[in-house]
C-alpha cells in the first residue's frame, strides 16, 4: 500500500535514515525539521500519515500534537508518534492525541504494519466522510459524527489462556484504570454468549508469549473476524517484546493492535480506549450514512446508488484523485439485448437478471469504488485512483462475472447467458479533465463496444 509520509524529527541525520527506511517501501516521504514550523497543519492536511519522532521530553512535541488534532484540516490524518529510548513516556502520547506510540529503534517489519494499518483505516473513513458530505449536500437528515451522550467506561475481557495468575493480575492492573472495567474470561468459549448479553462490543485482550496461548489466541482471533456478531468488536494482543513476528501474524489475522505483555497499564488502557474510539466513530458514521441513504439514494431493485446520488457524489471522488495528483476512471455498462429477456420471459425475470447483474458487478469491484445503476438496464462505476491498466483489468473482470456464468431465471427452462458491454474513460493526474466529459467519452465507448460485437471492453480513446 503506497501513501505520503510527512516525517517532523529535529534530528536531520535521524530523519534522513527514517526517510530512506520509508521510501524503500514505495512511500512519497516529505520531511519536516521543526515540530513548530508554522506550515505544519498545512503540510500534515497533504499526507496519509504523520511519523512525528521525540527524542526527549518538551513541550514542542506536544504542542505540534495539540496543533495536529485541533485543526479540522489535518484532524484526521493519523500520526505515529516515534519515541526514543530517552524520550517521553510513549502513553503520554496516546493523551495528547496520537493514534499510535512506537518506541525506537523499531523494526521496519512493526513500523510499516502499523503505518499500513492507520492509512487503510484513514482511507475507509475518507471514503465514509465523503459520502457523509454528499448526504448533507442532498438535504438528507442524519446525525452525522456527534457522540451523545458521555460513554461508560470501556468494559474489557482479559482471556485466562495458559498463565491464570498472569492474567488475573493483568485484570486488576487494567480494572484501576478509571477509563476500564475489566474482567476475566474463565472460559474463551463463553465469549459469544457474553457478547450477547449486556456485555455487548467488549474489548477482548490475548496474552501471546506462550506456544499453546499463540496457537489458541490466532484460532481466537480467526473465529472472531469471521463471526459478523464480533467482527467489529476491539481485539489487542499481548505479545514477547522480541516477538515480532507473533504480533505481526496477530495483526494479519484480525488483531486490532499488539503491545508488549511489559507494557504499563495506562499504555493498554489507552490503546483500547483509542481503538474503541475509532471503532466507534466509523459505525456511527456507517448507521447515520445508511439510514439516510436507505431509500433517497438507493435504486430499490437492485440495492445499488441510484442516479442521483452518484451525481453528486462523482464530482467529490473526481476532485479528491485531483487534489492527490491520481487518475479517475469512468466506467459505463449496458446489458446486451436486454428488451428480448423481457419480450421472451416477462418483466420479472428482467428484474431477476438487473438483480443478479448488481450483485455480480459488486463483487467485481473494489471496495471503494461506486456502482450504481445509471438508469433502465444500464450502471455506471466510478474508480478512484485507477490507472488505465488497472481500470481495464477491472472492466475485464466485471464483463467475465456476468458473461461467465449463465442467468438462472427461475423457470423450468436452462439458465439463459447474459452478457455486457463496456465503454471506459479514465482521466490521468493533471489533465484537466471534467467530470461531463469523461462520461460522454466512456458513453461513446460504450456504444463502440456495441457496434464491435458487443460482450467486450472498449476503452476512450482520449484516455
Amino acid at each position: 500500500m503506497s501513501g505520503r509520509l510527512l516525517i517532523i524529527d529535529c534530528n536531520a541525520a535521524s530523519r534522513m535514515l527514517l526517510r530512506g527506511r520509508l521510501m524503500e517501501a514505495y512511500y512519497e516521504v516529505e520531511t519536516l525539521g521543526d515540530p513548530g514550523d508554522p506550515a505544519l497543519p498545512l503540510r500534515a492536511a497533504k499526507a496519509d500519515l504523520v511519523v512525528l519522532v521525540a527524542h526527549r521530553p518538551g513541550r514542542g512535541i506536544q504542542d505540534a500534537l495539540r496543533r495536529l488534532k485541533s485543526r479540522a484540516r489535518c484532524a484526521t490524518v493519523p500520526v505515529i508518534l516515534a519515541v526514543a529510548a530517552e524520550g517521553p513516556r510513549g502513553e503520554a502520547g496516546f493523551d495528547l492525541g496520537a493514534d499510535d506510540v512506537v518506541r525506537l529503534p523499531v523494526s521496519d517489519a512493526v513500523l510499516q504494519v502499523r503505518i499500513r494499518s492507520l492509512i487503510r483505516i484513514k482511507r475507509s473513513f475518507d471514503e465514509l466522510h465523503l459520502r457523509d458530505l454528499t448526504v448533507r449536500d442532498l438535504g438528507l437528515d442524519q446525525t452525522g459524527l456527534q457522540e451523545g451522550a458521555a460513554r461508560p467506561p470501556l468494559n474489557v475481557l482479559v482471556a485466562r489462556g495458559a498463565d491464570p495468575a498472569g492474567a488475573a493480575d493483568l485484570t486488576a492492573r487494567l480494572g484501576a484504570c478509571t477509563r476500564l472495567t475489566a474482567r476475566l474470561l474463565e472460559r474463551e468459549e463463553d465469549l459469544p454468549l457474553r457478547i450477547g448479553g449486556a456485555h455487548r462490543l467488549p474489548a477482548l485482550v490475548l496474552r501471546l508469549t506462550e506456544p499453546e496461548a499463540i496457537r489458541t489466541g490466532f484460532r481466537r482471533i480467526a473465529q472472531l473476524r469471521a463471526d459478523p456478531a464480533t467482527r467489529a468488536m476491539t481485539i489487542l494482543a499481548l505479545t514477547d517484546p522480541a516477538d515480532d513476528a507473533t504480533a505481526l501474524q496477530a495483526l494479519d489475522l484480525g488483531a486490532s493492535d499488539f503491545c508488549p505483555v511489559d507494557a504499563p497499564a495506562d499504555e493498554l488502557t489507552a490503546r483500547l480506549v483509542g481503538q474503541d474510539r475509532r471503532r466507534r466513530m466509523m459505525d456511527r458514521l456507517r448507521e447515520a450514512l445508511a439510514a439516510s441513504l436507505r431509500d433517497a439514494v438507493t435504486d430499490p431493485l437492485t440495492g445499488l446508488h441510484n442516479r442521483r446520488f452518484a451525481d453528486a457524489h462523482m464530482p467529490r471522488l473526481m476532485a479528491r484523485s485531483a487534489t492527490d495528483s491520481r487518475p479517475f476512471a469512468v466506467m459505463m455498462l449496458d446489458l446486451d439485448a436486454f428488451k428480448s429477456v423481457n419480450d421472451r420471459f416477462g418483466h420479472a425475470a428482467g428484474d431477476l437478471v438487473l438483480r443478479e447483474t448488481a450483485l455480480r458487478l459488486s463483487g467485481a469491484v473494489r471496495a471503494v469504488d461506486l456502482v450504481a445503476r445509471w438508469g433502465g438496464e444500464e450502471f455506471l462505476v466510478a474508480l478512484p485512483g485507477a490507472a488505465e491498466e488497472e481500470a481495464t483489468g477491472i472492466a475485464e473482470r466485471v464483463r467475465l462475472a456476468v458473461a461467465g456464468t449463465p442467468f438462472a431465471l427461475g423457470t423450468a427452462g436452462a439458465p439463459l447467458p447474459i452478457t455486457i458491454s463496456i465503454g471506459l474513460s479514465v482521466a490521468r493526474p493533471g489533465c484537466g479533465a471534467d467530470l461531463v466529459g469523461l462520461l460522454a467519452e466512456a458513453d461513446a465507448a460504450l456504444y463502440a463496444a456495441k457496434r464491435s460485437g458487443r460482450n467486450r471492453v472498449e476503452v476512450a480513446a482520449a484516455a
